[in-house]
């Protein structure tokens, strides 16, 4: 499995937007932990949202001939109607929601893990989609060769509009030439995949989970292996797991990635302590 999640997330890198195969990455990260579990199983239930989904577009012209808000209501249809997955507002910071199966099993999860499956479903249906970096929210637009609309995964799939957009920029005191309706800051694939990661990072941190924290900057570093702080995060939760030999390397890393960064001082700090200890 571990051999597999690397080809995947080596895949994510190299591809453009829409092109990496981001549900199947999703799936085997989730699986890669858990002996036994077998993605196929899964992967059906998203082929079958695809059948759903197509089934609810019904006869007529090719999806990329129609307009994206078909496609949208399609996809709600398939994927918050049909299936009953939708956002968990109650339990938000759930570890299991940034887990694909587990999010498939439950039917709630994170912004960015349903919007996984949005995009894996759009895709298979014609229509172009890709992740937008949205503050603190994860968005899905999908685009036809008639015209694009933005979604919204965690609400199920509906159509986020000029009204929902001008409430966002006015709650988190954004710019609002920063953020434009369906001009959002797109994500390649490989992207959105760090961000899925980052949730599991952040969860990992606050509940000094180092053996998670470990294995997730490990991961995150096959999409991003020029990050600083990621580094210092997997030097840190190596030194946590007393291995101080990996956490030396690790932080060396950071350090040579991260001068004048906020964490810098921490990284070289914490190898001095560790290289004083094995000398």
């Amino acid at each position: 499995m571990a051999a597999k999640l690397k080809a995947l997330f080596s895949s994510l890198a190299l591809s453009v937007s829409g092109t990496g195969p981001i549900a199947e990455a999703a799936l085997s990260l989730a699986a890669a932990d858990r002996p036994g579990v077998k993605t196929e199983t899964f992967a059906a239930r998203l082929s079958a949202m695809v059948r759903d989904a197509k089934r609810a577009l019904g006869t007529g012209p090719e999806p990329r001939a129609r307009p994206a808000e078909a496609i949208a209501g399609a996809l709600a249809d398939a994927i918050a109607l049909k299936a009953g997955l939708t956002g968990d507002s109650e339990t938000y910071d759930d570890l299991r929601n940034a887990d694909l199966i587990h999010v498939l099993e439950r039917r709630k999860g994170l912004p960015v893990t349903l919007g996984i499956i949005y995009l894996h479903v759009a895709r298979a249906l014609g229509a172009d989609a890709v992740g937008l970096n949205m503050p603190s929210h994860f968005m899905v637009r999908i685009e036809t060769a008639v015209d694009r609309v933005v979604i919204d995964p965690f609400a199920g799939g509906a159509i986020f509009g000029p009204e929902a957009m001008a409430a966002l920029v006015t709650r988190l005191k954004l710019e609002p030439a920063a953020v434009q309706h369906g001009l959002a800051s797109t994500m390649t694939d490989a992207e959105v995949m760090m961000r899925l990661l980052n949730n599991i990072r952040t969860r990992a941190k606050a509940g000094e989970d180092f053996a998670m924290l470990e294995k997730t900057c490990e991961r995150m570093l096959l999409l991003a292996p020029e990050v600083g702080v990621l580094w210092f995060d997997l030097g840190t939760a190596q030194a946590r797991l007393e291995k101080p030999g990996a956490a030396l390397k690790s932080l060396g890393k950071s350090i040579a990635l991260s001068a004048g960064e906020p964490h810098d001082a921490a990284a070289q700090a914490l190898y001095k302590v560790l290289n004083a200890r094995l000398n």
